[in-house]
């Protein structure tokens, strides 16, 4: 389901799967991420709101196949805007689930149900925006899961999600997963893991200062000069303080003044 903010209103998602004879579906789960990545570097053009005969590109992304290309597993750095579902917790095994979705929007259906080629003010943004409502807005769904690069995060559920840097990074941050119990004696997870979407790659990150808990059912936001608050949350010993934030910043400065400030540190032993 998908909530119209201007009409305050609930539109119907009807989702198809790209490849009608593979079998495999999104599977039934719960306390799973569904993050709204849209990629803009540069404030591209197409994705403002200055023409006055100009729907809004919010709306004008359903039904406009001239923003993006059709998702094609073989060419991921056209990817420009889509929803990534990732893993949850299954309600048929109820295990950690692992794997990585692509939600897009269905252009060539939505603009034969939602656009009405017969009234070209249905293009236009000073008609009343109702005409989403009532309709389904038809949604194409890819399993990307065995095509991304580089090593996945182990599979968890009650974790957060975020786009970052203008849409090029999906974030994924703690969880849970019971079965690491066995392995690690914890079942919390306190990593962070960044999907780069232009090459499809999940991506190693180092992290260096004071690691943060494991933790889940936690807060992740992100803040407009890059960074990533981390608050709140429990795991098997605790509940998380509310007052700490744990902050993590991105980039060589942050992790050269860190060592710098290390070695100081050690200097002065």
């Amino acid at each position: 389901m998908l909530y119209d903010l201007e009409e305050h209103a609930w539109v119907h998602g009807d989702i198809r799967y790209h490849n009608k004879k593979d079998p495999e579906r999104i599977a039934a789960r719960a306390k799973h991420s569904v993050t709204a990545v849209f990629y803009n570097p540069g404030n591209a053009p197409e994705f403002t709101d200055k023409s006055p005969h100009c729907v809004k590109w919010t709306r004008r992304l359903w039904f406009d196949k001239k923003l993006q290309k059709p998702f094609n597993p073989a060419e991921s750095h056209h990817f420009r805007y889509g929803m990534f579902i990732f893993g949850g917790l299954s309600a048929v095994s109820e295990k950690a689930m692992g794997d990585l979705w692509l939600l897009q929007p269905h252009t060539q259906i939505n603009e034969s149900t939602i656009v009405d080629k017969n009234d070209p003010a249905s293009l236009y943004r000073d008609r009343a925006s109702a005409y989403l409502v009532g309709y389904n807005v038809s949604i194409l769904a890819f399993n990307i899961s065995n095509i991304a690069k580089g090593r996945p995060p182990v599979a968890r559920f009650a974790h957060q999600a975020l786009s970052i840097s203008n849409g090029r990074y999906l974030v994924i941050s703690g969880g849970r997963n019971n079965d690491l119990y066995r392995s690690h004696g914890n079942i919390a997870l306190n990593d962070l893991n960044l999907f780069n979407t232009q090459s499809f790659e999940w991506e190693a990150l180092a992290m260096y200062g004071h690691a943060p808990l494991s933790r889940w059912n936690h807060g992740l936001v992100a803040t407009e000069d890059g960074r990533l608050i981390l608050f709140g949350g429990l795991n098997m010993t605790a509940y998380m303080s509310s007052s700490r934030l744990e902050v993590f910043e991105f980039g060589e400065y942050p992790v050269d003044r860190y060592l710098s400030k290390a070695q100081q540190t050690l200097s002065d032993l």
